[in-house]
């Protein structure tokens, strides 16, 4: 029998569902609001804690500053991140929520 998918609404939760993208113990997500991206980092190692929580490390409203800040925390160039609109406010909410529910 399959579980069903749960997804969260907390922004420390392993099933956000405004995560963008993840690498390894960093992801990228949209905050709850709609109005900036938050660059954050697994609480512990994947495995080791399975109720690791998600922390928040930077802020930013711009595509420009997250990737800057996702390539310094990361040492990733961000070339998966490169279809973030300019400004947070821009991307389309439902069309993000559709790609992500069909996933």
């Amino acid at each position: 029998m399959n579980t069903p998918f749960k997804v969260s609404y907390r922004e420390r939760d392993d099933a956000y569902q405004g995560a963008l993208h993840r690498s390894g113990r960093w992801r990228i997500i949209i905050c709850k609001d709609g109005i900036q991206y938050i660059i954050q980092k697994r609480a512990s190692a994947a495995g080791r804690c399975p109720s690791a929580h998600w922390r928040a490390r930077h802020y930013c409203t711009t595509r420009q500053a997250a990737l800057r800040l996702w390539e310094a925390e990361t040492g990733d160039g961000g070339e998966a991140l490169e279809w973030l609109p300019d400004r947070v406010p821009l991307l389309d909410h439902s069309a993000w929520q559709a790609i992500h529910q069909t996933a």
